[in-house]
């Protein structure tokens, strides 16, 4: 690759300059590495499944000794005598069907500790009656800002993405009003304000609105701090008329929080920057209630319902196995957020978000290709490793310089003192769930997600390797009419995807054409293969098509550095009208090959046995 004398001369300081001895990482195309297995207790097994079993129950006893301890091995503190928690793993190929979602069995994995603090309290909130003295998959703590997901997710399922683009003062008729008299605006905060014609309602799905935060809730109203902020930090006073009106106390009603709202200060330009704004989601609502002509209430209800998330509401639910740490106001509990409801409030157990997440990966409630939008990067943060989608805050694990992009979509939520996580993992077809709620505070769930992302990840790619090793390699042959013979080696190792250490074409070597297609020595040929979402079921089986990577071990540009721009090269080498890097395999019942075909090649070719 060549590069511009002034980049090359930023590239000669970096420390991610290339070696000429640096090891080759592969550079597969964005998606999963190997196709995704049913998690280990699930059919059909794979060849080590049982040695995966025994992992997980590592896992367990690694958890145990994190509740028992109050040591996580460097991922940071947590508050086991405080934190009571309930943590699942879920899978999109978990149970008996593959559209379906089991309620009875819709995790894979769980695990649930009760903090000794809890399990001593004694006021009536806690007594037998009401509260568990060991919670469990179906214990009701509250979500927080997760509540922004599900809300999200029934915009998608009652109205579509496709009103993304459109400016929320089309489904919003009080912020139409106003941006009517530009004026106006302009003389809110002197040249400061939000032209809400320019806002989108996929960029208040998205916190790209560039809107403030919140109104009201934020606002710094204790006259005690007040005093101190005036008397020691220079601080100027403020009147009464200065002070919010209305945000908790009292709540504000829709048009109050609309008039007030609207006045606030812009962060910057919309699809600008991420900046969180719970008051977008609840605009978002709203605009949702235009759209549909229905109150959102009733919306989140049908989503609840069609998901069978039979202990998630938005109302505060009867006291049931319900997690109450401590004062019902206190610890958040009984908070009452008003018009904020649809971004903070809901309620829901650990049952109810794995039904949630597997819905989503399953995509058994939108079409799937909405479901694939959706699960996209809208924006990046100023983090590497952080972006943003539609709700979605998306963590890229592994070292940008080497490893190849694995994304989790996530969403945290935290209410006084509870606290909530979600993640999935799409090119693994999995995800996670944590719900938290502690005596003294708000609970911190990064260490948990950290354990989860460092101990159980690893395992679930292993998983997926061993399945695509199992079900995809070894050889493959074909006596053709002429006496010759066509076969394929596909082999596997630590690294993305399968790879192909042998091609042969009417008992010629055609893996050494291949690479002279590519302008590569036949040595330094990486000929790796990688599944597409192409899948399409035929018979008692499937067709599934993988995509060939074709890469030089010995050039520069691949030795170690960030450079990957493999996805510039799928289907460039065409031969006869077909892709030479498209690979057909047919797959029997039990998901193992039967055959590959080669359509540049014409060959079909057996596995053997």
């Amino acid at each position: 690759m060549r590069l511009a004398p002034a980049a090359a001369a930023l590239l000669s300081i970096s420390s991610t300059i290339a070696k000429p001895d640096a090891e080759f990482t592969p550079c597969p195309l964005l998606g999963p590495f190997w196709p995704a297995v049913p998690p280990p207790n699930q059919p059909p097994s794979n060849a080590t499944s049982p040695a995966l079993r025994k992992a997980f129950r590592s896992f367990r006893r690694q958890l145990d000794t994190i509740v028992k301890t109050g040591k996580t091995d460097g991922h940071g503190p947590v508050t086991p005598e405080t934190t009571t928690f309930s943590l699942a793993l879920f899978s999109a190929l978990d149970g008996e069907t593959f559209d379906g979602v089991d309620r009875e069995h819709p995790f894979f994995f769980e695990y649930h500790h009760t903090a000794p603090a809890l399990q001593k309290m004694s006021s009536s909130a806690n007594d037998d009656d009401h509260e568990p003295r060991k919670v469990n998959k179906d214990s009701i703590y509250r979500i927080g800002e997760m509540s922004e997901l599900l809300t999200i997710y029934t915009f998608l399922v009652e109205a579509g993405d496709g009103h993304w683009h459109e400016p929320v003062t089309k489904w919003v008729p009080e912020l139409r009003e106003l941006s009517k008299n530009v004026e106006y605006m302009r003389g809110v905060n002197e040249n400061l304000y939000v032209d809400w014609r320019e806002v989108k309602l996929g960029e208040l799905a998205s916190h790209m609105a560039g809107i403030a935060r919140s109104y009201g809730s934020d606002e710094v109203t204790n006259k005690s701090v007040v005093a101190s902020l005036r008397k020691e930090h220079g601080f100027p006073g403020v009147n009464d008329t200065a002070n919010s009106k209305c945000g908790l106390r009292p709540l504000c009603d829709r048009k109050e929080f609309l008039d007030r709202f609207s006045k606030m200060p812009p962060v910057a330009y919309p699809s600008t920057t991420p900046a969180w704004s719970t008051a977008g989601i609840q605009i978002l609502a709203y605009a949702l209630e235009g759209i549909t002509g229905k109150p959102f209430e009733k919306l989140l209800a049908n989503l609840v319902e069609q998901l069978e998330m039979n202990r998630t509401s938005l109302a505060e639910p009867d006291r049931k196995n319900v997690v109450v740490p401590g004062d019902e106001q206190a610890t958040g509990w009984s908070l009452n957020r008003g018009e904020k409801d649809p971004a903070t409030s809901i309620y829901s157990t650990l049952t109810d978000l794995s039904m949630l997440g597997t819905s989503i990966l399953k995509s058994t409630l939108l079409p799937k290709s909405q479901t694939r939008r959706w699960l996209k990067p809208v924006a990046h943060t100023s983090n590497h490793a952080n972006s943003i989608g539609y709700g979605w805050e998306i963590y890229s694990a592994g070292d940008p310089r080497t490893d190849p992009v694995v994304d989790i979509y996530t969403k945290r939520g935290n209410l006084g003192h509870y606290s909530s996580y979600i993640g999935i993992v799409p090119d693994l077809a999995v995800g996670y769930a944590i719900l938290a709620a502690d005596t003294e505070g708000n609970p911190d769930l990064n260490a948990y997600a950290d354990v989860i992302g460092d101990s159980v990840q690893p395992l679930l790619e292993e998983m997926a390797l061993s399945g695509a090793a199992h079900n995809y390699g070894g050889e493959y042959h074909a006596l053709n009419d002429d006496g010759t013979n066509s076969s394929m080696t596909i082999r596997y190792d630590d690294q993305p995807g399968l790879f192909v250490t042998d091609l042969n074409s009417h008992g010629k070597d055609a893996r050494a054409g291949i690479a002279q297609v590519n302008g590569i020595k036949p040595s330094a040929l990486s000929f790796r293969l990688y599944p597409t979402n192409l899948q399409k079921t035929i018979d008692s089986g499937s067709r599934f098509p993988f995509r060939a990577v074709f890469q030089d071990e010995d050039a520069l540009q691949d030795a170690g550095t960030p450079t990957c721009e493999t996805w510039r090269d799928v289907g460039r080498n065409v031969y006869g009208e077909e892709p030479l890097d498209l690979v057909i395999f047919e797959t029997g019942p039990s998901g193992e090959a039967e055959s590959v075909y080669l359509p540049a090649l014409r060959l079909t070719l057996r596995r053997a046995k």
